[in-house]
Parts: structure tokens; sequence; C-alpha cells
């Protein structure tokens, strides 16, 4: 029966793509000019990223992307931003991102000699400068392995999965757990790649946007206490989840850096999209745990004094940061609030895997990241929204 439609199928078609009345033409006289044109004239139309891109930027929710610059983040103003910024562009520049006591093993390690000292003259400063920093610096020997599989992944075109399983998640791994075991310290590593926004926090023009990798922090393992804690405010959220996230492996553990990774030949511009909705979504899942906290009754809408409390409290998080991998490069990035639009400041390097060096830059970019959140974001989530559910576990 399907055999015998398809030829009336194809008939009505043509019948509608013939009829003038039915369907627009260009005029018989223009149509060589017409067929010259098309190919030029189907570059240069809209992309369905950039469209994204462009009705993001119109919703009242949504995000827009800036140049990353500590004098763009000073004239906000947001003096926090720029001060991190300034510590991953020291790293970047090779300036102090290894301790002291490091210098000989690494430098006979890696067989580095001759005029190739002078690059490495200004990579090292006082050991105890490290001393409080999460995650470890991996041994000669992981970092040259990461080398190897990057140099392979570069010269065998390896898709985005190749990249995370040989080059992304081995070094992760090595930065924030201990050989042979599953951690090493308040912070961890996970995939996360089908872990998916709820739906209430997405802006309305986009679907939803996930990333490769979180780092999370253990801080409800600390004690029964807290562990009581997270999960009081687990009950109050829509996710029963102390994230913007349903992730069963998440739940009680709050994210603190998303690592959204793409092959070395892919445009960042899909990746900026992931990680601006994936943001958004975390700034609004933030803002409405705020508003939960401030709300004096658990019945009727809120009202606006509870609204502008709850945005005073978000405003006193400066940023929340993120790192995209192309390839062998490591970016940071971090996003704002603007009203309630999501801004995400893009992109500065501050290292590769494509070398020594610039793997142990990678690795010192990291740490900083998560000391960041150790020393700023979990003491703000702390302080403005778990310490009201510790208090209703007494």
């Amino acid at each position: 029966m399907e055999v015998s439609q398809t030829p009336t199928n194809k008939r009505q078609r043509l019948v509608l793509a013939t009829d003038p009345d039915l369907t627009p033409r260009p005029d018989p006289t223009k149509a060589s000019s017409v067929s010259g044109s098309s190919a030029s004239g189907r570059s240069r139309s809209t992309s369905p990223l950039k469209r994204q891109f462009l009705e993001l930027r119109l919703e009242e929710t949504g995000v827009e992307t800036r140049a990353l610059t500590v004098d763009a983040l000073l004239a906000i103003p947001n003096p926090e931003a720029a001060d991190l910024l300034r510590v991953i562009r020291r790293i970047s520049a090779y300036r102090g991102f290894l301790p002291d006591r490091l210098r000989d093993e690494i430098l006979e390690s890696h067989n580095i000699e001759g005029s190739d000292l002078d690059d490495w003259d200004a990579a090292f400063k006082d050991s105890s400068a490290f001393d409080d920093l999460p995650g470890r610096i991996p041994s000669p020997g992981e970092i040259r392995l990461i080398n190897d599989w990057t140099i392979e992944c570069i010269e065998l075109k390896h898709e985005e999965a190749g990249w995370n399983d040989e080059v992304h998640f081995p070094l992760l791994k090595a930065v924030f757990r201990e050989p042979g075991e599953k951690g090493g310290g308040l912070f961890n590593i996970s995939t996360c790649h089908t872990a998916r926004p709820h739906k209430a926090w997405l802006p309305r023009s986009v679907g939803s946007k996930m990333v490769d990798f979180c780092i999370y922090a253990d801080t409800a393992l600390e004690d029964n206490v807290s562990l009581e804690t997270h999960k009081a405010f687990c009950r109050s959220t829509l996710t029963k989840s102390v994230n913007h996230t349903e992730f069963h492996r998440l739940q009680i553990r709050p994210i603190v850096l998303s690592i959204e990774t793409k092959a070395g030949s892919h445009s960042l511009d899909a990746a900026e999209l992931q990680v601006g909705v994936w943001h958004a979504c975390q700034w609004a899942f933030l803002r409405s745990s705020l508003i939960a906290v401030k709300r004096a009754s658990t019945t009727g809408p809120s009202t606006q004094q509870e609204l502008e409390e709850a945005d005073q409290a978000l405003a006193t998080l400066p940023f929340i940061p993120a790192v995209i991998v192309q390839g062998s490069r490591w970016l940071f990035v971090l996003s704002t609030r603007q009203g309630q639009k999501t801004v995400l400041w893009k992109e500065w390097q501050f290292g590769s895997t494509a070398t020594v060096m610039e793997t142990y830059q990678v690795v010192a970019g990291l740490r900083q990241l998560t000391a960041w959140a150790e020393r700023v974001y979990l003491p703000w989530l702390q302080r403005e929204i778990l310490a009201y559910y510790e208090s209703s576990t007494d």
C-alpha cells in the first residue's frame, strides 16, 4: 500500500512546486542571476547556532557573550573576577606556576637542558605559595603520558570522545585523585555529559545544553550534620539535588567548576553556547534556592521584598568560572549576572597538553580555579543557602 501511495505524493509535490499561484517563484528573466548567487546566498544565511545566540541576546533570562579582559571586568565593576583573571594570566605567561621544590625533578625527568632552561626560568617560585592549593601536581611520567596521547589525538584526528578518554579525563583524574585512589581531598571529578539542566531554569529560546565534566566538592561528607544539611536542601529543590541537574551522582555534591570539551578541529561557538546556557541554569537555580530561604510563608507567591533580598544575596556571588577545552587548548571563561541575564566572558588560554610546560600550566590553572571555589564559592553557598537548612536539622 505504501508503494502505491508514493507516486501520488510525489505528483502532489510536483503540482505544488509548479503552480505559480501557490509557490512564489523568481522572475524567469532573472533565473540565471539567482542561480549564480544561490551558493553565496546559502553561505550568508544564519546558522542555527548563530540564531540561538541572537535569540538568547534578546531574551530577558538569556545569555550574551563578551570579551574577557581585566579592563572590561573592572569597568562592570567586578574586581574579584579581574583578580582571578590576573592569576590565570600570570600562569599563561609562564610566571610562577610551579613550586621550587620540584625544579630539579621536573627539569631532569623531562631532559630540559641548555638553551631550553631559559624558558623555565620564571616558571618556579617559593613552594609555600602552593601548600594550600587543592589537587596535586602529577608526576613527570603522568605528564609525559598526557603529552604522548595528545600527539596521537592530533595526528590521528581523534573525535571528541577520543580526546576525552585519552587526554582530558586522565589529566583531570591525575590532578584531583591520588594514584590508585578514588579521590584526593575535598574536590573530585565526574563525567557528566548526560546531565541535563532542569527545564524550569532553561532560557525559553533554547533546548537543554550539557557539559562534559564537573569538578565537585564532597562537602556533604565532612560530618553527619553536613550530610543532613545537604539532604534537607535537596528536599526543597525541583531537582532533589544541590545542583541545577537531576544527575544522580552529583545529588549531594555541589558543582564548583564545569568543563566543556571539543575536538581540536571544532569551533568554539558550540562550546560557548553550551557553557552559557548551563551557567544560566545554574544562576537561575541559585536564585530560586535563595528565594526559597527568604520566603516567610510556604504558600502563595513570593513578595517583592523577598525577591529583592534574594537578588541582593545572589549579587554577593561575583561570578562563576568554567573551562572550555578545544583539543589540546585549555581556556578560562566565566559568567556574571546582569539583571536576569547571564553574561559569558570568554576566553583566556591558560595552558595546553601539547607540550610539557603548557601541561603543567593546565594543572596550575585547574588548582587555582578550585582554590577560588574553596575560598569563595563554597563559603557563599554555606552562608546564603545551606545555613538555613542546617538550622532546620537541629
